[in-house]
């Protein structure tokens, strides 16, 4: 009988062994599973296309960021192809719209994106202003960065696209007259973001 015991402890013993030992691996495979999830979510994420208004300053900035790390570009401009220096290249892929003012692209490229950025100096103003303002009324993710002397400004923007996730980002900010020096500055963020340089 006692023979009878021994062995029926020594088998509860080893079922609970076993018990714990699978659901120490199995805690152990959903962690990893769960930090392999993390590590995807936070990962840097890129979009699939990058749009705006081709102005010059931030607007082509963006477009130029995108074409040099290989993402498509696109977006909407007025009729005339207009922008201040003249007309926006025919490069950047952009569509012509029927109206000549800054404005109805401005709502259109808010519209066919999933979120926006704005790079600016400064108090922003005049069609930036209007992004802003446009964004708001439609609910879209915007992320407004001051990029003057602003040393989080690539992790600002990491986190918002890890954030939002976007297909298509729309680039916005004030045109080159405004705010001279935007298009450097921009160009050279912007770069970074989308080549994942440090």
């Amino acid at each position: 009988m006692r023979n009878g015991n021994a062995a029926g402890v020594a088998t509860r013993r080893a079922l609970c062994a076993a018990a714990a030992d699978f659901f120490v691996n199995y805690n152990l495979m959903t962690a990893r599973q769960a930090v392999e999830k993390i590590r995807a979510a936070t990962a840097d994420f890129m979009p699939g296309m990058v749009i705006s208004g081709g102005q010059t300053g931030a607007d082509r900035a963006g477009l130029d960021a995108a074409v040099a790390a290989g993402i498509p570009v696109g977006g909407f401009m007025p009729k005339g192809a207009l922008a201040e220096d003249g007309r926006v290249p025919s490069k950047y892929n952009l569509t012509e719209l029927a109206s000549a003012g800054y404005a109805a692209r401005t709502l259109h490229n808010i519209e066919c994106s999933d979120a926006t950025i704005i790079l600016h100096l400064g108090e922003i103003s005049g069609g930036t202003l209007l992004t802003a303002t446009q964004c708001a009324r439609l609910k879209k993710p915007l992320l407004c960065v001051d990029i003057r002397k602003n040393p989080s400004a690539l992790r600002q923007l990491r986190r918002f696209l890890s954030n939002r996730r976007p297909a298509v980002l729309n680039i916005a900010g004030p045109r080159e007259s405004k705010s001279p020096g935007i298009h450097e500055k921009s160009l050279a963020l912007l770069t970074r973001l989308f080549s994942k340089t440090p």
